[in-house]
This record gives structure tokens, sequence and C-alpha cells, in this order.
């Protein structure tokens, strides 16, 4: 308290005093007031329970908790400067924004302008209802640069629980973006996911400047409609597609086919190299149309898948279920060696690789489950199937495990398929969703599979 105003106040009548104690007392509730409303712009702990400590930024300064029913568009612009200046503030400048829905794009584009320009690309997600339950897919196949994707910021218009920016995040992740944050212009205190900067924040669901037009259609109604549909109204929606299996191409480890290498990473050689731009040139011929990568996470694997993308021109995307079985004691050795030191368990191996896997290896029935888990997941996409094929890059023995189940035949036969490097293996999807083997270990039109150096190794 001013010692000043201490002095004077003895010095005043009764009256006199009454009045300026009140004054007083006003000016400290209004200082309370202020002080609590700060406190309260800060998100939950439970929220910040999900980001790394390194990441966890102060938010922007028009974080504010609102009683009022709507917000204005002068709103979402100050929003917009006060998360371009807090970008700044933290020296992360994005080297791409990705809008989600009609929110993000609206937002992204005004946090854009701010910065003068920095890219901007417009994402959302697909719903598809079955048996009651809601399928969620990228609706769109874009490519996106590495160097775009270095420093990317996700901005959405809302987030009410967290999970759709946490869809997102794990959707760029895959594609291999370095470094992730997220911002909205709304967030809910009851979202579960962490949002580095936002605007807003309330108990309540408000309206935002952009849906206040009274032509504006919520996602709620347009789910409402879908669930009710009848699951064979969905089945029907799929038109037939194909997805092409293709193996990567000759490492400096399968040249003779020596040696067990599952989860080494092994260069490509020339030839390897030559097989994957063989493969490129085959999937760009005027009969496949494809639409999307995805590639095991080794390194043979995405030199091959990258070798596709330069010539396709399309999305590219890394998924750790693709990647190669696990060998154990038996990871980078010969094989002859193995036959030396352990022939009994050798031969139970080839015999069936189900019961007699190596130590320490991951069983086929594992490499199953996850290789499976992917397959599935890409079946029950319906916006992957939309309009373009699928080129899944992986390993010898995934392919071989995956065309077991494709062909409904006993998981310890799956040795006994033929993969070799460089090859593509093509599968039709019915509009019933069922898949058929129709072309198998082919590298180009030019060449049969008999011609083709058919290599066994396990690499």
């Amino acid at each position: 308290m001013d010692t000043s105003r201490s002095v004077k106040l003895m010095t005043l009548n009764p009256e006199q005093q009454k009045k300026l104690f009140n004054i007083l007392i006003v000016e400290i509730i209004v200082v309370a007031i202020a002080y609590f409303k700060g406190f309260l712009t800060t998100q939950p702990e439970s929220n910040k329970t999900t980001q790394p400590e390194s990441n966890k930024t102060t938010q922007p300064e028009s974080n504010k908790t609102q009683d009022k029913d709507e917000w204005d568009w002068c709103d979402a612009e100050q929003v917009a400067k006060d998360i371009h200046n807090k970008l700044e503030e933290d020296n992360f400048i994005p080297t791409l924004l990705v809008g989600t829905g009609r929110g993000g794009a609206i937002m992204g584009a005004l946090i854009s302008g701010c910065f003068g320009h920095i890219p901007l690309v417009v994402i959302d997600r697909k719903y598809a209802w079955s048996n009651g339950r809601r399928k969620d897919g990228i609706l769109f196949n874009v490519l996106l640069p590495p160097h775009l994707i270095e420093k990317v910021l996700i901005v959405d218009g809302q987030a009410h629980t967290g999970m759709t920016m946490r869809f997102y995040d794990n959707y760029l992740k895959k594609m291999g973006a370095s470094e992730i944050r997220k911002a909205c212009f709304f967030v809910s205190k009851r979202s579960l996911e962490y949002i580095h900067y936002y605007g807003f924040q309330s108990d309540k669901i408000l309206k935002l400047p952009w849906v206040c037009s009274s032509n504006f259609k919520s996602e709620a109604h347009v789910d409402e409609k879908l669930g009710n549909a009848p699951d064979s109204d969905i089945k029907h929606s799929r038109e037939q597609n194909y997805i092409y299996l293709v193996r990567h191409g000759q490492t400096t480890a399968s040249i003779d086919g020596e040696r067990f290498t599952g989860i080494t990473n092994c260069e490509l050689t020339d030839v390897g190299i030559e097989e994957a731009i063989a493969v490129s040139t085959e999937l760009a011929s005027k009969d496949n149309d494809i639409g999307i990568i995805f590639t095991s996470p080794m390194k043979r694997a995405i030199k091959t898948a990258r070798e596709i993308q330069r010539k396709l021109k399309v999305q590219l995307i890394i998924d750790e279920r693709l990647k190669e079985i696990d060998y154990g004691d038996w990871e980078n050795e010969k094989r002859s060696d193995i036959k030396t030191a352990s022939p009994d368990d050798y031969q139970n191996y080839t015999k069936d690789p189900v019961r007699f896997c190596p130590e320490n290896s991951e069983s086929p029935v594992s490499a199953k489950d996850r290789i499976i888990a992917f397959w599935d997941d890409l079946l029950e996409s319906p916006s992957l199937f939309a309009e373009k094929g699928i080129v899944l890059v992986s390993h010898n023995s995934i392919l071989r495990i995956l065309l077991t189940h494709i062909e409904k035949k006993p998981l310890f036969k799956y040795r006994k398929s033929i993969i070799s490097t460089g090859s593509i293996t093509k599968i039709e999807i019915g509009i019933d969703g069922k898949a058929v083997v129709r072309d198998k270990n082919v590298t180009n039109k030019d060449r049969s599979c008999e011609e083709r150096t058919t290599i066994l190794s396990d690499c």
C-alpha cells in the first residue's frame, strides 16, 4: 500500500476515510481477479504429461478463460498474432503449417500471414461407420518433401479431447517429420493432449468465429447420418483396387544368400539400385495408378521406396510393422556356419520355422501378428482406396508371411514362397474387400519369374 495514502487516511474525517477505504478494497479485488485469471490460463498438469519437458512452452498472451458464448474474427486474428509472436520467441519457425479441417485451414492461413509466408497444407480425416464404430482415415494423399517436414506446426480450430491432434501428430511422424508442435484457437480443459500454443480455454463448448454462419453444418450432423446408414451401404462404396508388394533391391548380404540379415541394416548394391529403378519404372506404367507408398524403416527398404517415390511423385509413409524379422542368435550369421555348429537346429528350422525358430529371435507368429495388423488397417481404411493403388516395400520373410495369410496357407510353409529382390507381387482387392494374388514375383513385363535370379536369403 502507498505510505502517503496511509498518512493521509489518518488525517481525514470518518466519512472521507470510509470512502477511501472502499476504493482501496476495490483495487485489491481487481488485482486478485487479474492474478487468478492469469493463473487459470495455464493448461492443467494432467495435459502436460504427454509432452517432454524440453518441448513445453508458455502459452500466448491472449490465452484466457471466456464466459461469452461465441468469439468473433477479431479474436481469431489476435490469437494468430499471439501464436506467431510466441513461435518467434521460442525460436521455432515452422517449415510447414498443417491446417487440419476447416478451423485449421483458417487459423493456419492467419498464422502463415503473420510470418509473411510459410507453406500451408490443409488436410482432413474421412469417417466411415461399420457395426456402430467409426473408422478414421486420412482424406488426402500428398507428397511432402523432407525439407518441408523438418519443423511442422499442426494447426486446428479447437481441441476437445485432443485425440484428433494426436491422430495427425502420429500421421506426420510416420511421414518422417522431425519436430512437431501443435496450436489451436480453442482448447477444452478436458483435453488429454498437450497443445503448445492456444488462444482460449474453457470447460464449455463455445461457438468459434467460422461456425456462426447459418449455413454452417457441424460434423456431428454428418456423423449422425453416417451412423444410421446400414453397413451394406458402406461396403459397396469401395472400388476394386490393387496393392503392390515390393521386396527391396539386392543388398550386400543378399548377393549369395549366405547370411541371415533381418534387422541388420544392409546397403543396396549397384544391382539393387538398378532393381529399384526397374520397379519404379514398372509401377509408373500407364496400367498402374499409384497414390501412396508404405515402407519398412530398414535402410534397404527406404532407399528402394525413395527410388519409387522419385518416379511416381507420391507420398511415402514409414511403418514399423513392415520391418524384417529379427533372427536373434542367427542374425548376420552365415548359413554354412549355422549348419556346421548346429546341424539339427538348422534342419528343424528348414522343416518348420514356426516351431523351431532361432534362439532370441522374433517368432513368425509374432511377425504375422504385426504385418496382419497393418494389412487389416489398410483394408479397413476407405480413404486409401478412394482412387489410387498402394505400394508396400518390405522384406523377404515378412512378404512371404503376408502371402500365406492372403492365400490362406499354413504359416509354417511361408518359406516355400519365392520373393526375389526387386520383385513386384500384385494383389487385387475386390469391392467386397477380398484379396487375390494376380501376379507374383515379377520385376517387369519383359522378364518372367523363371528368368530372374531367385535368391532365397532372409534379408
